[in-house]
């Protein structure tokens, strides 16, 4: 133990580990009817200790209850905060995406269109390293001239639901070409040679 403040709460579980047993050993000797406790010698036990036995049975169990709710405590509250987290960083992802730039909002276009989560760009190019800034980006693998950007996994799932809003769903052969032409200048654009 490395501090003071530790050996209260060791104590506790220590008892709390042990209450149900007591628990289970004081509500046998209150419930044991009376010809089985005269059997083994209980019963002026239990005449002459009835209050003591009595509050050692709900000290027993309210301690039980405490430990157990402490356990369950112990598992609710992580998991909670790990949600509450969550929706705040899907909030904030929601909030970074309304407020993209004309060529922020081509990058994503470009990953939805070849549904590829990530792409490839020099370094210290413009629109990657501002979305990279807002955490809709991380870096991975490459060098300076041929760094990998790729969309966080929760995010990329997001676009995918919202795909339509960013690619036309059907596109005359004529758009098309014209589409992917705007994005492939795009991509161009972001190479420095």
């Amino acid at each position: 133990m490395s501090t003071f403040l530790e050996i209260p709460s060791f104590i506790f579980n220590l008892v709390g580990k042990f209450s149900g047993s007591f628990l289970v050993f004081a509500g046998v000797i209150l419930l044991l009817p009376d010809e089985v406790a005269g059997t083994i010698a209980m019963a002026e036990f239990r005449k002459e200790n009835l209050t003591s036995i009595w509050l050692f049975f709900i000290l027993s169990a309210s301690v039980l209850v405490c430990y157990l709710g402490k356990a369950i405590w112990c598992v609710i509250y992580p998991a909670a905060i790990r949600a509450m987290n969550k929706r705040k960083r899907h909030h904030l992802m929601l909030e970074r995406l309304s407020s993209l730039s004309e060529r922020e909002n081509l990058w994503l276009i470009c990953c939805l269109y070849y549904n590829s989560q990530s792409m490839n760009a020099p370094l210290g190019s413009q629109p990657p390293s501002a979305l990279r800034s807002k955490g809709l980006l991380y870096l991975g693998e490459g060098h300076v001239l041929d760094a990998t950007y790729t969309i966080p996994d929760d995010l990329w799932r997001h676009l995918l639901s919202i795909r339509d809003n960013y690619v036309p769903k059907v596109l005359e052969p004529r758009e098309k070409i014209e589409f992917e032409r705007v994005l492939d200048r795009y991509r161009q654009s972001l190479q420095p040679y």
